[in-house]
């Protein structure tokens, strides 16, 4: 954090001025005093020492800074990834673990809405394979629009974050779990009118299986189901999203992916995942993909006093505007709003776009440097691969 001091080279000047005078006063000869000397150096002295006072502290994020000359190669970094916590497939334990042997440098846990990666055991863990955790966390503010916060430490977490952070996400889970359980009641209603898809094995269930499975569709299990097996894991998260809704249903062999295969013309292969989506976005659509940005949640981030990152702000700008408005200037203007609100930055290596509409790493780069020129604060551009598994 940058530091102002209040000193003023025109009042050094009168204080050198005065007490020249005041030798010549009292011995009424010129008499150059060490008082005289002391406030010379520090005429002389003080912008520079302001100046490097100024500088921002050596912390870990500095490496991310936009203007910085000696930036970290992408294969050192890689500052959005998640676990089990909120949607990834894996611990924090496997994810730390899955550095070794890579040129990695400094990652960063971002859970949906969650700290619970962030433990001391975990920043050991770090420790021992030679890289920094930095903490962090990707808060969810609506519209598709996700903002990382980090804590500028190495392997550490400032309890104030920690509080500040569990305070926000708190009552953003609670809203979520709201919208959770309504998903859930209408998968069970469509599971129950589902006889005359020919996709769907609900017909073929006995009275006793199907309250079985109905019993088992609960907001408790979706925050403890495995991402990659669909067992109930020990630890409960409190993000839930579509693929743990969809993981609830995976032990039941509801769908016959041969014939869903072929009712819409895809190798079998791909059913699982189609099947999922089809059933999110065309039977039961997801309540939290249609919700507009909330701006009383980005209101509260912009005021948190860490580091404010856009994530994935090419993924977010096509999610907000129709394709006619996918435009070099629009995503400009889009992203500016955005930092002349309070973020203080954006992902300028985001590794997951798929088929962007515009080269927005380059795009993103560059506007954060033009906006660096027009303010004195810190702009940083970050990245990552917002990896669901283990690091590649």
């Amino acid at each position: 954090m940058a530091i102002s001091l209040e000193f003023r080279k025109p009042r050094l000047f009168l204080c050198l001025v005065e007490t020249l005078f005041v030798g010549f006063v009292e011995t009424h000869h010129w008499r150059v005093s060490t008082r005289f000397f002391t406030n010379l150096i520090l005429y002389i002295y003080t912008p520079v020492i302001i100046n490097l006072i100024k500088l921002p502290m050596a912390t870990i994020l500095n490496k991310f800074l936009v203007n910085n000359q000696n930036q970290l190669s992408s294969a050192e970094f890689d500052l959005q990834s998640h676990t089990i916590f909120s949607d990834g497939k894996y611990s924090p334990e496997a994810l730390i673990n899955s550095t070794a042997g890579k040129s990695l440098k400094i990652i960063s846990i971002t859970d949906h809405n969650s700290l619970s990666a962030l433990t001391k055991e975990n920043f050991d863990l770090a420790k021992q394979n030679n890289v920094v955790l930095l903490p962090g966390v990707e808060v969810e503010c609506g519209g598709g629009l996700d903002v990382l916060v980090y804590d500028d430490n190495k392997n550490d977490i400032d309890q104030s974050y920690r509080e500040s952070i569990t305070e926000l996400v708190n009552g953003l889970n609670q809203e979520r779990s709201v919208y959770v359980v309504d998903s859930i009641s209408k998968i069970i209603e469509f599971l129950q009118n589902s006889d005359g898809i020919e996709w769907m094995n609900w017909k073929s269930k006995t009275e006793d299986e199907k309250n079985k499975i109905i019993k088992y569709l609960t907001l408790e299990n979706a925050c403890r189901v495995d991402l990659k097996t669909g067992k109930q894991l020990e630890i409960r998260r409190d993000y839930v999203s579509k693929p743990h809704l969809g993981m609830l249903l995976a032990p039941f062999n509801l769908i016959n992916l041969e014939a869903f295969a072929i009712k819409f013309n895809i190798l079998i292969e791909q059913a699982p995942k189609y099947a999922l989506g089809y059933i999110f976005a065309k039977v039961i659509p997801w309540p939290l993909d249609t919700l507009p940005i909330n701006k009383e949640i980005v209101s509260k981030v912009v005021g948190l006093p860490f580091v404010k990152i856009m994530a994935h702000p090419g993924k977010t700008f096509e999610n907000l505007y129709k394709e006619d408005d996918i435009t070099i200037k629009k995503f400009t203007t889009f992203l500016m709003g955005y930092l002349s609100k309070g973020l203080d930055g954006a992902e300028g290596d985001y590794r997951r776009y798929k088929n962007p509409k515009l080269d927005y790493n380059t795009l993103t780069k560059q506007i954060l440097l033009d906006f660096q020129k027009q303010t004195d604060r810190s702009i940083y551009s970050t990245g990552g691969s917002d990896t669901h598994d283990i690091f590649e």
